[in-house]
Order: structure tokens, then C-alpha cells, then sequence
């Protein structure tokens, strides 16, 4: 099993840039300051899988194509705290693992976080290099990065 590792509030030099939506920031700023945004202080710990390769815009609210079926369903990720990745910058790592049970290819090319495992408010979204599920019980572990600078 190989881990993906797919940083947030990345550094310039990186070609995939991860987007905060407006629900997002609106959560975050409930959190962080308290503000009354339209948002309810909720964590962001459900990860979603889709074969979607539109470009992540912020007013995004949902995740198209999102994977419900064939064990690619959203799943809770294992959060840790602090977690430094190799540039002493202080990061949240998420982690969830997917066991494919499909019989046909599919191709996962965005993450997708949420606050629930279905329905709740979509926080981030980000397009990934394409990975392929080709296998009934291949088992993958998608990792995703908040950096805190």
C-alpha cells in the first residue's frame, strides 16, 4: 500500500494549488475568531474521493463526482497534530485509506474535505495527479497536509 501525500497551502514552486471554498473560510473564521459567518464551528475531517478534473474554484459547494459506491465512499480521516513534513513547518496531517471493491478502472483525480460523511459543508478541494483503482481489494491511503503558514 502507498500513501499519497497531498500538502494544503502549498509553497509557489508546487503545481497543484489547493482551494479553501467561501463555506470553508466562513467555518474557519467561526472557529478562529468567533465570528458569526453563516458558518457553525465544525471540523473538517471527512475525506472525499472524485474522478472530477474540473479546476477547485472557492465558490465550489459541493464535490462533483464524488465516489459513493465500490468502497470509495467519504471516509473519516485520522487527524495528527503537530506533524512537522520534512521543512519544520507545522502542518495537520489527514489520513484515510480506501479498499477498492470495483471490478472496472476508475480514476480519482480531486480530494475533496467535508465536515460530515455525507452532506455537511465542503471546506477544500484540490486536483491530484491521477491514481487508478484497477483492482477488486486494492487499498489506498490518501494523506492530506495543512500547512499553518
Amino acid at each position: 500500500m502507498r500513501k499519497l501525500l497531498i500538502p494544503v497551502l502549498l509553497f509557489f514552486a508546487v503545481a497543484a494549488y489547493p482551494i479553501r471554498t467561501n463555506n470553508g473560510n466562513a467555518i474557519y473564521a467561526a472557529c478562529l475568531f468567533g465570528a458569526s459567518s453563516g458558518q457553525s464551528c465544525a471540523a473538517g475531517t471527512y475525506l472525499a474521493l472524485s474522478t472530477d478534473t474540473t479546476t477547485p474554484a472557492a465558490t465550489d459547494t459541493s464535490c462533483a463526482s464524488e465516489q459513493t459506491t465500490n468502497g470509495l465512499a467519504r471516509k473519516s480521516m485520522t487527524i495528527t497534530y503537530p506533524y512537522t513534513n520534512g521543512d519544520n513547518v507545522p502542518a495537520t496531517l489527514g489520513a484515510a485509506t480506501f479498499t477498492y471493491t470495483g471490478s472496472s478502472t476508475t480514476t480519482i483525480t480531486k480530494l475533496c474535505v467535508f465536515t460530515a460523511s455525507s452532506g455537511g459543508v465542503m471546506t477544500n478541494e484540490v486536483l491530484i495527479p491521477g491514481y487508478s483503482f484497477t483492482t477488486s481489494g486494492q487499498a489506498e491511503t490518501f494523506q492530506y497536509v495543512w500547512n499553518q503558514n
